[in-house]
């Protein structure tokens, strides 16, 4: 693969590599801060996967062997900000089939509707976000960087991530968090 200095500006492509479905823990603190509420949410172990949705063996594009596994530890630090817009830190490791440990740290920006972050706050009843059978599902962008030692997957050390997902919210509550990453080549 070309190194970023090796290329001119725009000749770039976007790689699929995995996607992945992570269950939230029910328990979560929150803090009230200057610019909205911070809520900190872990991921639930041996409930969250990494697969490649088509089911190939390989990264279309450059041969390398797809990413499967499980999100062995994930912390988000979430803040639903008072413009409506939910912006996270998330920190995440990953265990590949293979027992590789990949390291994912990213942030997300996500829009909650015009009086969203204020109703996913203080509603109750009727006016929560989303029930089981139909969640609440805010999409959202983020920026994954990735670090490991291990040889097969240290050529994502050199790469930019791109996530495109969604978060479930059921009753007012981050359930699930669902995203397709994707790496520019």
């Amino acid at each position: 693969m070309p190194r970023p200095r090796d290329r001119r500006l725009n000749d770039y492509t976007l790689l699929y590599l995995f996607t992945y479905d992570a269950e939230l823990a029910e328990n979560s603190t929150t803090i009230d801060t200057g610019v909205g509420r911070l809520i900190s949410m872990f991921v639930t172990n041996n409930l969250s996967t990494v697969y490649n949705v088509s089911g190939e063996a390989t990264i279309a594009g450059v041969g390398y062997e797809s990413l499967r596994g499980q999100i062995e530890w994930g912390n988000d630090q979430l803040v639903i900000g008072r413009d409506d817009v939910a912006r996270a830190d998330i920190k995440a490791t990953v265990v590949t089939d293979d027992q590789a440990r990949i390291d994912m740290r990213y942030t997300v920006v996500g829009y909650l509707g015009a009086g969203g972050g204020r109703r996913l706050l203080q509603a109750t009843g009727d006016d929560e976000f989303g029930n089981e059978d139909f969640p609440f599902e805010a999409p959202f962008t983020s920026s994954p960087r990735f670090e490991t030692a291990d040889r097969k997957y240290k050529w994502l050390n050199d790469n930019q991530g791109i996530g495109i997902g969604k978060f479930q919210i059921v009753r007012n509550q981050f359930r699930r968090v669902t995203c397709d990453v994707y790496v520019l080549t």
